[in-house]
């Protein structure tokens, strides 16, 4: 015989609900829909501000995140859209054997064809510069703009220039052209603005009257500055790279005026795989003409350093989103605490009307679950929407792929740790409250803090007391404070101030002092010659002059990857700061940047091998010679003469001593053109 409906308790398994269900089981169902309506109606607006703690907070942590990664690997993608080219060569001397031309259709086809290569376009030098009134080019165009006639369509569709301002030029109008920020403010111009070019042949350039009314240019052009460009070199640059910037004229121009006699730059794609460089370069060079000097640029160089741009700005993104996500669990966990003891009258209830301890836990979980998954869902939302503002920083500016992005990483990452730092505390606080429901005696009672019975005993005033107890003592039931997550709170928050300030500090100590970053020295004079010995003997002399030494800079190759390096002899009064090891004492001896020591996989007190161009280069040519690795340094940025080449900077670069290499390399790496 059933039991009254009174004494019966309203739990047991799920069974089909509907007219030909028993009694009891409608009953049971009427008891889930009240109890259902009852929940939302007294507790619906903790749920909603709970989910929405957790999606407005957590969407910032995981779309600064988002932001972060995304602004770390802007470059990469930028040089991916720009269809950058894997390394560039770029070539002086005479390669037709015609002094009227410096740029050989033969040589770019044969490096065409090479196996490893993918595609090949170029650009060649050319005197076609903005002249005054009277035929004089304008001083900037002689040292601050180059000028680089596009052949087959280089910086059009590969290592594509990308507008900041105006348009890009037309490939098929000879009488536009564009140039940088730098090198229209160098030449004084506005975007819209026709100028007058004057076109010179080898031989007036050549000629002792060049620069003055004498020598008059043998076409005049008008020209229009169409747009203001960056290229994908001059994203993030040193100071020495400032100038010379690139001023560039079309492909019709140069089918136009096919006059080039100032230099050839190669931009070369490599297939996909492709990684011995110095194999690479080698075979390069055994292209070009006898009494042709090569250098080269690798995009992975100039990528490793807009990345280390970048790095401080992504790194604080995301430490500021793992704040934002301690936040929103920091936040959250109170929320949950206390809806769950706000529902401790009504699990008394439950468990006076005999509900076992399960369906109690699942009665104060299922509404905390639904609304941290929630919570998880739209910040996940968030986030994505938030995406659409990276990348941050320089790149922003010439690549900004304008959409929003979905980073499976970090939502993933993020959406995890908010199930297990907020789901499964609410699982833990249900399942223990329903244990405890109907047996508490008190709501007030809980750990004492041996602080305060100390102050009580000592007399303390009553605000003394009650300040104490709230801060150290939790309470029990409806009485319960936040005490232990104020404190912790407390302590992140003023660890966080304390590690930036001390970071800006650091940082303001780094900037403001030279020597750490690799000027030691208080001036660097440099020339594009030989110096003279009456010059040295009057560093010597001056007695505001400490000490001095001097280098000279070349491109070598180092285990197959091209270096800087500032050559010198053994006894040097002046040196880059050494970080470990030790500096130069003889021949057969090397310092290394870490960057260039770790880009060799190499260590100090490990060997390299060094060299420089091929034997049909002599006498620019430096035979393979065994290196050790004495010790790490800090490098300065200086540019040598040729300043399309790679050169020193803070981890980038090499000293070494010149003493015995062949007298007419040094000679040769001294004068401003290498041919000469």
């Amino acid at each position: 015989m059933l039991a009254p409906l009174a004494t019966r308790p309203p739990w047991g398994k799920n069974r089909p609900v509907g007219r030909g269900a028993p009694e009891s089981d409608r009953r049971q169902t009427h008891i889930y829909t009240y109890r259902l309506r009852s929940i939302a109606r007294r507790r619906g607006l903790d749920y909603i501000v709970l989910a929405l703690v957790i999606g407005v907070i957590g969407g910032v942590a995981m779309g600064s995140a988002t932001i972060g990664r995304r602004t770390q690997s802007s470059f990469s993608a930028y040089l991916r859209h720009d269809n950058a080219s894997t390394l560039t060569m770029s070539a002086y001397g005479v390669v037709t054997g015609s002094a009227a031309s410096n740029y050989s259709p033969h040589v770019e086809n044969e490096i065409r064809h090479l196996p490893e290569v993918e595609t090949v376009e170029a650009w060649g030098g050319t005197f076609a510069v903005p002249v005054q009134p009277d035929g004089v080019p304008e001083a900037a165009a002689n040292n601050a703009v180059n000028v680089a006639v596009s052949i087959d369509g280089l910086f059009f569709d590969q290592d594509r220039a990308s507008v900041v301002r105006g348009r890009m030029a037309d490939p098929n109008s000879p009488f536009e052209f564009v140039t940088s920020e730098s090198g229209a403010r160098a030449l004084d111009l506005q975007v819209g603005q026709t100028v007058t070019f004057g076109l010179f042949g080898l031989s007036q350039v050549d000629s002792p009257g060049f620069g003055t009314p004498a020598v008059q240019p043998t076409r005049r052009l008008q020209m229009r500055l169409v747009g203001l460009v960056e290229f994908n070199d001059e994203v993030i640059e040193d100071d020495t790279d400032q100038y010379p910037t690139n001023l560039v004229l079309t492909p019709a121009f140069s089918r136009l005026f096919p006059i080039l006699n100032n230099g050839t730059w190669y931009g070369i794609r490599l297939q996909p795989g492709v990684s011995d460089m110095g194999r690479i370069e080698q075979r390069l060079e055994n292209l070009l003409p006898p009494g042709t000097s090569a250098n080269f640029n690798l995009v992975s160089t100039v990528r490793s350093k807009v990345e280390s741009s970048l790095r401080p700005e992504s790194i604080a993104l995301g430490v500021f989103g793992l704040i934002a996500l301690l936040a929103a669990i920091g936040i959250g966990l109170p929320i949950i605490a206390r809806i769950t003891l706000d529902g401790e009258g009504d699990r008394s209830v439950l468990r006076a009307l005999g509900a076992p301890e399960g369906a109690i836990a699942t009665d104060t979980y299922a509404g905390l679950l639904a609304a941290v998954v929630i919570g998880c869902v739209l910040a996940s939302t968030f986030a994505v929407l938030l995406s659409e503002l990276g990348p941050l920083g320089p790149v922003r500016r010439v690549f900004h792929p304008g959409s929003i992005t979905t980073d499976w990483t970090v939502l993933g990452a993020g959406v995890v740790v908010l199930l297990l730092a907020l789901g499964a505390p609410s699982v833990l606080i249900a399942r223990r409250q329903a244990r405890t429901a109907g047996r508490r005696t008190s709501t007030v009672a809980g750990p004492r803090s041996r602080l305060a019975e100390v102050a009580a005993s000592a007399g303390a005033p009553p605000p003394v007391l009650v300040g104490v107890r709230f801060a150290l003592e939790s309470g029990s039931g409806r009485a319960v404070n936040s005490s232990r997550s104020v404190i912790i709170g407390a302590v992140v928050s003023v660890t966080l101030v304390v590690a930036t300030v001390t970071f800006g500090s650091g940082l303001r100590t780094l900037v403001s002092r030279p020597s750490l970053y690799g000027w030691n020295w208080g001036y660097a004079l440099t020339s594009g010659t030989d110096v003279p010995p009456a010059a040295l003997a009057a560093l010597s002399d001056d007695p505001d002059v400490e000490a001095w030494s001097g280098y000279t800079e070349v491109n070598l190759d180092v285990d197959g990857q091209i270096v800087p390096v500032l050559g010198a002899n053994e006894s040097l009064s002046v040196t880059p700061p050494l970080l470990s090891g030790r500096s130069i004492d003889g021949p057969g001896q090397i310092l290394l940047g870490d960057a260039s020591l770790a880009g060799l996989h190499k260590h100090v007190g490990d060997y390299v091998e060094i060299g420089y161009g091929s034997p049909s280069t002599a006498p620019l040519y430096l035979p393979p010679q065994r290196m050790r690795v004495v010790g790490t340094a800090t490098l300065p940025a200086i540019a040598g003469s040729n300043t399309f080449s790679v050169h020193t900077s803070m981890g980038v670069g090499g000293v070494m001593s010149y003493s015995r290499l062949p007298a007419s390399f040094g000679k040769q790496t001294e004068s401003p053109d290498p041919t000469q």
